[in-house]
């Protein structure tokens, strides 16, 4: 393995692990090219590691390799140089770290502020607080709302004032699930989703539907409706009756009937022979 020239130095500042590697190979006199040579380590992984851009270095077991390797080359404590470098890495899952100087220091050498958010207990606490402090508030609005407002009320059948011509009507709505809801005074059950049915029976003539919901606070929403049944009459048509007279075949004098005059046949028979009769007595007389 290569001997180094260097004598050994400890590090007494606070630098990233590519500081001290970068500090210590200008004071050689020696550039990245000429030691990666003597190393057989590619310049761009000496560059990188210098840099602290560690996300183009290979795995974390191969950079520690190299940085041993560098360190020892420079003559500087490679364990302490190794330790450095796994401090930074922790700095860069977690945030941030800072110098001797007070001055941030971020690992990738980029300003990312997503890189330095934490999350602290402190910073935790304050988050629930605000979210609760947001859920009451719109809890006690929605109260407010409720105390100051009157319940929903919709009426979806029938639409406003209607005539029919059948007495039974269905009133058809939606409201508030927790109100109290009336048709005409009369209660009516209203479903989990605020949707109530009422089937009613209308008297001839106009009929008044008043539909009133009220809530828990008194306050109260009325919808007025107007239904008018008119019952329609139906005409009886004017049937001609005809009469049916049955004819036996043993009744000598059958019977005509002309539009329900009864004419006896017989009856006319004996007319016309009286009348002939009549006239032969006449004859007889003129020619005795």
């Amino acid at each position: 393995m290569f001997k180094s020239k260097f004598k050994n130095r400890t590090i007494t500042e606070t630098l990233t692990a590519g500081d001290c590697l970068k500090r210590r190979r200008i004071e050689s006199g020696l550039s990245t090219k000429e030691i990666g040579e003597k190393l057989g380590i590619r310049v761009d992984y000496l560059d990188g590691l210098e840099g602290g851009d560690y996300k183009n270095l290979p795995p974390q077991v191969y950079v520690r390799g190299f940085i041993r390797s560098y360190s020892n080359f420079l003559g500087l404590d490679a364990d302490q140089v190794i330790k450095i470098y796994n401090r930074e890495i922790s700095f860069r899952e977690s945030g941030i770290g800072k110098n001797k100087k007070g001055k941030d220091v971020d690992i990738a050498r980029k300003m990312n502020l997503g890189r330095f958010f934490v999350v602290t207990p402190k910073i935790l606490t304050f988050a629930m607080g605000f979210v609760v402090m947001l859920a009451f508030g719109y809890y006690a609005f929605h109260q407010i709302n409720s105390f100051n407002s009157k319940p929903y009320l919709f009426i979806e059948s029938p639409t406003g004032d209607t005539v029919v011509s059948e007495k039974n009507i269905t009133v058809v709505g939606k409201t508030e699930k927790d109100v109290i809801l009336e048709i005409n005074g009369q209660e009516v059950s209203v479903g989990a989703d605020g949707y109530f049915r009422q089937d009613l029976v209308l008297s001839s003539g106009r009929n008044l539907l008043v539909v009133e919901a009220k809530n828990r606070f008194g306050k109260t929403e009325t919808k007025e409706i107007n239904a008018i049944y008119e019952k329609i009459e139906e005409n009886t048509p004017m049937i001609e009756e005809t009469k049916e007279i049955e004819i036996s075949d043993d009744d000598p004098s059958p019977i005509v009937i002309i539009e329900e005059e009864i004419v006896s046949s017989s009856v006319a028979d004996t007319d016309i022979a009286k009348n002939i009769s009549s006239d032969e007595e006449t004859v007889s007389e003129i020619t005795q």
